[in-house]
């Protein structure tokens, strides 16, 4: 849908409610327009399936799911630990893990961000920081899943790895500011901001039971204390 806008009108419009709901309304005519179908990842989301949209939805979705069961599988590939039977449970326990289902139910990049992250782990094992760094760069597809990452990697005293990381993560972030100009960074977090109120999007969070307020930002302070120390 994002893609699509931006092909069609600029990718400076990928965050505009109104052409959300004109381009969600010609890809999935006779299903209801709601939260649930707002696009709010970042703009290297959208670029990425981009090359997708002459092919039609049906076809994104077939790939996309496609991606994301190979990547698991590569992950798995990577860093499951035993042998025989044993390393075969670690790929079963995983499609039998509700989160896993979850995710693969709504086709997101979840899998692919695990399998990066999986590879630049097996390139820091074989001390090649700069390029696990590189790597790592690419989870700027879904950043949100890996924000805690760096703080364990500096705890730990993996800077070379960081530094190469916020480089390729920088320039993407600037990338994604230069497409989306002033008018459509002020779309992207307003519809952050009312995104902030969708019960959904806290139901697998903390805040779904301590709320959106002091309770909840405590608990999160707690989590990154916790993630500081670990490293």
């Amino acid at each position: 849908m994002a893609a699509r806008i931006g092909l069609e009108h600029g990718w400076s419009h990928i965050y505009s409610l109104p052409l959300q709901h004109h381009a969600f309304s010609q890809l999935r005519p006779t299903a209801p327009w709601h939260s649930g179908g707002w696009f709010l990842a970042t703009p290297p989301y959208a670029w990425l399936l981009a090359p997708f949209v002459p092919f039609g939805a049906k076809f994104a979705v077939a790939f996309w799911m496609a991606a994301a069961l190979v990547s698991l599988a590569g992950a798995w590939w990577i860093a499951a630990p035993g042998s025989g039977w044993t390393r075969a449970l670690w790929l079963l326990g995983a499609l039998a893990w509700y989160p896993v289902l979850y995710a693969l139910s709504l086709v997101q990049p979840d899998f692919v961000v695990v399998l990066i992250v999986a590879a630049a782990w097996k390139l820091a094992e074989k001390r090649r920081p700069y390029v696990a760094g590189v790597v790592l760069g690419l989870t700027a597809v879904k950043p949100q899943l890996v924000l805690l990452l760096p703080l364990v990697l500096l705890s730990a005293g993996r800077w070379r790895i960081v530094a190469s990381w916020a480089a390729v993560a920088g320039a993407l972030a600037l990338l994604s500011l230069l497409s989306l100009g002033a008018d459509g960074f002020a779309d992207y977090r307003s519809i952050l901001s009312q995104a902030q109120a969708i019960p959904n999007n806290r139901y697998f969070t903390p805040a779904y039971l301590l709320g959106a307020g002091a309770a909840g930002y405590a608990f999160s302070a707690a989590v990154i204390v916790a993630a500081a120390i670990a490293g």
